[in-house]
């Protein structure tokens, strides 16, 4: 059995593994944070996780359109991008 999840992005749907996970703590956290699970990696983290492909357009749109912060409804980090954007380019 495949496991599909849709990019927050361009709303296609992937195989799990082959997409960035980027992970919200719980709410209940007085400090929130965020994880950036690299493609293929199988860490646990609690709370609300978001995907997004490997595809830096598809990255760019997603940064553009605060679809992230939107989806987390939270503030997210420059650092954050910066992840998620030096995996898609070594990936």
């Amino acid at each position: 059995m495949v496991l599909l999840r849709k990019c927050i992005s361009c709303g296609k749907k992937y195989n799990k593994f082959t997409m960035i996970r980027i992970n919200r703590s719980p709410k209940s956290d007085k400090n929130i944070t965020i994880h950036v699970i690299n493609v293929g990696d199988k860490a646990y983290f609690p709370g609300r996780s978001s995907y997004i492909c490997c595809n830096l357009d598809c990255f760019k749109k997603a940064k553009k359109s605060s679809r992230i912060e939107k989806n987390f409804k939270c503030k997210i980090d420059k650092e954050v991008y910066d992840k998620i954007e030096n995996i898609i380019l070594s990936s």
